[in-house]
């Protein structure tokens, strides 16, 4: 479907447990500078900002409650669970 196309392949958002319990977030912005998104799923919307500023790449993340996420960057994979963070690939 067209509609998924920008949050599942752009900016990486794909569920891997039923309910969006758990997410991976991996995008592929390639030459973009900046990009954003507010993706809306059952446990509520996940927000993410990207930044790419002198080589270096930064993730704002908010995730609703209930809810983990493994974040992928080109050099490295974390875990994080509900709310805010900042993540900087340098």
């Amino acid at each position: 479907m067209p509609a998924n196309i920008i949050p599942m392949y752009l900016m990486g958002i794909r569920p891997l447990d039923p309910g969006f319990a758990k997410v991976i977030i991996q995008p592929q912005i390639s030459t973009l500078e900046h990009a954003a998104i507010k993706f809306p799923t059952i446990r509520g919307p996940i927000e993410l900002k990207i930044k790419y500023v002198n080589k270096s790449l930064t993730y704002e993340i908010t995730l609703p409650a209930n809810m983990q996420a493994e974040v992928v960057f080109p050099c490295k994979r974390i875990n994080i669970g509900s709310g805010y963070h900042i993540i900087n690939e340098t």
